[in-house]
């Protein structure tokens, strides 16, 4: 045999061989592609990327996959036969996401959602400085399949108590200390994305946080000390204990001494009833749950 005989042998043996390997990479097929939402990635900072996971058939390293989110190549973190691990790169908007392979390609279209958190509202835009009201935040890209999501007054997260994809609501913390009338800046995080800001106001507004002592006789005369916040904006008629008035004496900012009235319906001696502070504004009336109880003697 001649020298060219057996170099054209090889090259038959190498077509062969170059046949069977495309022969044995099966078109991908993609079934899910998870999560369908992400952050628009910031690619100078090098943040807000997401792991995307896509399941389906013929997916394996061998087959060389290459993957695409739009016309943009998508770096492959692990891969096995029937899932890849990519991290979604910068791009926007809707995209189909395509998986090929030596010369196959398949594509899911409309597979992942570029989406940034968005505040169009927030209502009320106030209320009182201590906090533990509710308020709506209304907009767009708050959805669970996003991932996870932090509302903060501030710097101060509050805690969230709905979600879907265009309202959430949540309770507001109480303002930082000294600043009990102040303005913050609220945003949404999502997974790392941080919406626009938005104005919340907080108002001075009366607090209690205790009454001394906490019981006295049901045929009233009792003096009483009232501990809080704001407490000169009260009315001087505007202290009531269950629905019994007390009679104000004097008056500061943290204090409020006075006199409690009888209980005149039996039914209520004994009951540990509310204390309500009344001043003026909307965020005005402040009330101590549970806190005095008028005595059987």
């Amino acid at each position: 045999m001649n020298k060219k005989s057996i170099v054209n042998q090889k090259n038959q043996k190498n077509n062969t061989n170059k046949k069977k390997i495309l022969k044995a990479s099966p078109k991908p097929v993609i079934t899910s592609v998870t999560p369908i939402y992400g952050p628009v990635p910031d690619p100078i900072k090098k943040k807000y990327f997401t792991s995307v996971k896509i399941k389906g058939k013929n997916l394996d390293k061998s087959y060389k996959p290459y993957v695409r989110f739009g016309p943009v190549g998508a770096k492959i973190k692990t891969n096995s036969s029937t899932e890849l691990v990519v991290t979604a790169p910068f791009s926007c908007g809707t995209v189909p996401v395509t998986v090929s392979n030596l010369g196959n390609q398949t594509s899911k279209n409309n597979a992942f959602t570029y989406l940034n958190p968005i505040i169009n509202s927030i209502s009320p835009e106030r209320g009182p400085f201590y906090g533990g009201n509710t308020i709506s935040i209304s907009g767009s890209g708050f959805n669970n399949e996003y991932g996870s999501l932090i509302v903060k007054f501030g710097s101060v997260p509050g805690k969230v108590k709905t979600r879907n994809s265009t309202t959430i609501t949540v309770e507001v913390p109480p303002a930082p200390a000294g600043k009990e009338s102040s303005s913050v800046d609220v945003t949404v995080n999502m997974s790392g994305a941080i919406s626009n800001t938005y104005t919340y106001n907080y108002q001075l507004a009366p607090f209690i946080s205790s009454i001394s002592p906490n019981n006295g006789t049901k045929l009233g005369g009792t003096t009483v000390t009232i501990t809080g916040k704001n407490l000169s904006s009260v009315f001087d008629f505007g202290v009531i204990i269950g629905s019994y008035g007390v009679t104000v004496t004097s008056k500061t900012a943290t204090q409020i001494i006075g006199t409690t009235s009888a209980c005149t319906n039996g039914s209520d001696v004994g009951k540990t009833l509310d204390v309500t502070v009344n001043g003026p504004g909307t965020y005005g009336t402040y009330i101590l749950p549970n806190a005095y109880t008028y005595n059987n003697t």
